[in-house]
């Protein structure tokens, strides 16, 4: 029976939530993530770059002042997770652009030892919730899709695809089973039928539970667990 954690939004995984649990616990790997933040900080990833990738931007700091600008500029590091026979790391980092409103997350693996790290993806679309499949392959979410790669040669399959939003997965220990969550959408109620009737342009709702609107958004659709 393998483990499902009480919080399966991986998409979302809180890092900091990980250091908790894990890296106060190994000394040596806490060294090295700490290394990384300063490496993100002070290298652009040697990669080629696209004309529509986000990626580190060039920030001045001026009178030694941390602006929000020069934090972004660091990049964000998320979804740590370790290889099956602990010698390597995958994450992802993201950087945001102030003038495009936006970022991009992109998949890097380096060993557990410290050391250059590998940038595994470069997209203009953002990668997340990676797991490991084995000691060479990764498997990551893009674009409602979970997609898996040789970290060696990079090549790439789509291992599924979903019609509606996935916002994370998990495999079993042997590959053969996977949980994921995606998205359903809410049936409106009889008497919310009603209301739109004869009236295609009205915008009025009728809620009868929480959770109906997140921030200015309504809410139409929940996350459910999905066994494949």
């Amino acid at each position: 029976m393998w483990h499902i954690f009480t919080n399966f939004a991986l998409s979302n995984f809180n890092f900091f939530s990980f250091m908790n649990s894990y890296l106060f616990s190994n000394g040596r790997i806490w060294g090295v993530l700490c290394a990384l933040l300063l490496l993100f900080s002070c290298n652009r990833p040697s990669a080629d770059q696209g004309n529509d990738i986000i990626d580190r931007q060039d920030i001045k700091v001026e009178d030694g002042r941390l602006t929000i600008e020069a934090m972004w500029a660091m990049g964000n590091l998320g979804g740590v997770t370790i290889s099956p026979d602990g010698q390597r790391m995958a994450y992802t980092i993201r950087y945001t652009s102030i003038e495009r409103d936006g970022g991009n997350s992109d998949v890097y693996v380096q060993s557990i030892s410290g050391g250059e790290s590998r940038r595994i993806t470069t997209t203009a679309e953002s990668e997340g919730n990676v797991v490991w499949m084995d000691n060479g392959r990764l498997a990551f979410i893009r674009n409602n899709r979970i997609v898996a790669v040789d970290i060696e040669s990079l090549k790439e399959d789509v291992v599924a695809e979903f019609e509606q939003p996935i916002e994370g997965f998990k495999l079993s220990p042997d590959g053969s089973r996977m949980i994921y969550i995606s998205t359903v959408s809410r049936e409106r109620s009889d008497n919310q039928d009603k209301l739109y009737e004869g009236l295609d342009k009205t915008t009025g709702r009728i809620n009868e539970d929480l959770m109906y609107r997140h921030w200015d958004t309504w809410v139409d659709d929940y996350p459910h667990i999905f066994l494949a």
